[in-house]
């Protein structure tokens, strides 16, 4: 992953709709929002990741609801509780990649399920802690 696509993902905004409240979610910033809807669903972790546009390659609406439908499937085979959202850039070209806050008990899922679905990276949210972003694809250090 090149820096630029890397600090696409960082200047992201990543937002829940949660019982008609919305909650905007940013790498390392503000958590207070997300401690308390952690602390709603019982969670300690949660991770914001979605099927769509695997190694950020645009795909077709058809075959991103096919990945959609797949991704939910497993997510209910894991038996993971989830809320759905979506990641945008802040001034919107991107348009939105409807995504999904995932509780886990431990980064190993999410880590299987970004890897499946051929994510670059994903957004952990940790209670206590500012959201920060996971890469999944290495660094190239030269360019940084």
């Amino acid at each position: 992953m090149n820096k630029e696509l890397l600090q696409q993902y960082k200047d992201a905004i990543y937002v829940i709709e949660d019982q008609g409240h919305k909650i905007v979610l940013e790498h390392a910033g503000k958590h207070a929002e997300s401690d308390l809807l952690l602390e709603r669903y019982g969670a300690k972790l949660a991770a914001f990741i979605t099927p769509e546009n695997p190694f950020s390659i645009v795909l077709s609406n058809e075959e991103n609801t096919l990945r959609h439908e797949r991704f939910k499937e497993i997510l209910k085979e894991k038996t993971l509780r989830f809320l759905t959202g979506y990641g945008t850039d802040v001034e919107g070209k991107w348009g939105k990649e409807i995504s999904y806050l995932i509780m886990i008990k431990d980064k190993a899922t999410s880590d299987e399920l970004s890897k499946v679905f051929g994510q670059n990276a994903y957004l952990v949210v940790s209670k206590g802690y500012a959201p920060i972003l996971r890469c999944m694809q290495p660094i190239q250090y030269k360019d940084l």
